[in-house]
This record gives structure tokens, sequence and C-alpha cells, in this order.
């Protein structure tokens, strides 16, 4: 019987993989810039009987297990179907060689997501009044409960990010363009160049964060005006702008809201 992949294996593939399909030279992204999951999870000894270098001395549970498994592009995994140019033997070296140019930053990653996306929780806000007083808000008191929750709301998703992309999204958010007709943006090669990473790297990012619905790259074929564009709460608030004036008039920082996830500090004690 045909098994899925456990939910483990598969994050273990993906991170292995580099987000790169494993044949040799070959640099199609297994999750696209939408976020989508585009690559093929494929089995070096096929799944089912009719299946391409399928070993009836497998079990159905070694056939779902991260050692027959790699992830591949369409293109290539059609052509290794062709298993008398690609046996069991060449299948696997195929991986190995592939997996290992991305073990030790799976391992940092892996680490990353399992302490912080699992263990660290955001400190919601209880009455905000400090943000209202500091902002000078004109609040009615119908309107502060609708407020937290939004910002809680908002606080929920960057629970879900791991840290590394945290601190990177709190580096985009210092360098914001702000814009009153149009969502505010950041030039990408300007994070780039701040945080000395290739767009690659960058896009592994943002395919975290647009799947949490914070910010996304528009724009990326003009490559005079490439942007990244960021998203406000659920109804259309832009609270990065207000959060960023807040930080700046009652001395703190950003990375106090988007890294420590402290948004208690919006309160008045």
């Amino acid at each position: 019987m045909r098994l899925k992949p456990k939910s483990n294996t598969l994050r273990e593939l993906y991170l292995k993989s580099g987000n790169q399909c494993a044949y040799p030279e070959c640099t199609e992204l297994m999750i696209d810039s939408e976020g989508e999951f585009i690559g093929n999870v494929c089995h070096i000894e096929a799944a089912e009987p009719e299946g391409q270098r399928y070993n009836p001395l497998q079990t159905d549970e070694e056939r779902r297990e991260f050692p027959n498994l790699m992830l591949m592009c369409q293109k290539h995994h059609t052509i290794t179907n062709n298993v008398i140019k690609y046996p069991v033997e060449i299948m696997k070296k195929l991986k190995e060689d592939h997996e290992k140019k991305f073990e030790d930053i799976a391992m940092i990653i892996g680490k990353s997501i399992h302490d912080w996306t699992e263990n660290q929780f955001s400190i919601e806000p209880q009455n905000i009044k400090n943000i209202v007083k500091i902002l000078n808000w004109k609040f009615e008191e119908f309107q502060f409960q609708p407020t937290i929750n939004e910002i809680i709301e908002y606080s929920k998703r960057l629970e879900n990010v791991p840290l590394n992309t945290r601190i990177l999204f709190s580096i985009m958010i210092k360098n914001i363009k702000y814009s009153s007709d149009f969502p505010d943006s950041v030039d990408p090669r300007i994070i780039e160049e701040k945080c000395k990473i290739d767009p690659k790297e960058l896009d592994r990012h943002l395919v975290i964060l647009q799947k949490e619905g914070l910010c996304s790259r528009v724009n990326s074929e003009d490559y005079l005006n490439p942007k990244i564009e960021f998203y406000g709460s659920e109804t259309g608030w832009r609270i990065l702008r207000d959060l960023i004036e807040y930080c700046k008039l009652n001395n703190n920082k950003i990375e106090d809201f988007v890294v420590d996830l402290n948004f208690s500090l919006l309160d008045e004690i």
C-alpha cells in the first residue's frame, strides 16, 4: 500500500534540498516565490510494484522514509525514470551529493525552527493605552478591543516565523519606503547588500514571510524597480507604520515587537 511521507520527513527533505532540484547543476526551485510547492517528491525505489526500481524486499514504511526520497523538478523526475541509466546506486549518489551541500545550513535552520516556532509565544497587549496616548489616537472606549484583537492577530502571524527570519524582517522594516497610494515597500537590493545575502537566500526567507501574510516580493522582473511590499492587519491598517512611530517616541526598538514578540509594551501599566 502506498503511504504518504510523514510531515517531519518532508520537512527534512526540504531543508536538505536547499530549495533546489537534486539533479546535478539544476537550480529549479522546489517552492516558488508564491510559497507553493512545485517540486516532485521522488522515490528512489518505487512505492508500488509498477514503479521504477521497485524493491519487493522493502516495507511500505521504508518506502516513505527519508533515505528513499528526494526532491526533483518535473523534468528531471521524468528523466530519472530511465532505470537503465539511473539505477538505485546512481539515484542514491545523486541524493547524497546534493544534500551534502546543504547539511550544515539544514541543521542550523532546523534548530532555529524547533526552538522559535514551537517554544516562543508573543506577549499579548491588554489595554494598548500607552500607544493610544503616545500617538495621540482619538479613541472611543468601543475602539480599544477591536484594535487589540488586530494586534494579537498580527502577532500570531509572527509567532509562526523562525527567529532568523524575524531578525531579517526587522532589518527590512527599518528600511521601509513609505507611500500614500501604494503599500509600503523596500528595495530588496538594499537588504541583500546590508545583510550580505544573495537573492536566493533572501527569497527563502520571503517564502516564509509571505505564507504568514507579512510581506512579499513584487516587480521581480522589473530590474529598475524591484520591491518587497509589506502587508498590514486584516482591515488594512498599516500597523508597522504606527509601531515604528511608537518606537521613536517611546524609546523602544522595532525588534521588541517583531523579534521578541513583546506587544505588552503597548500597554499602560
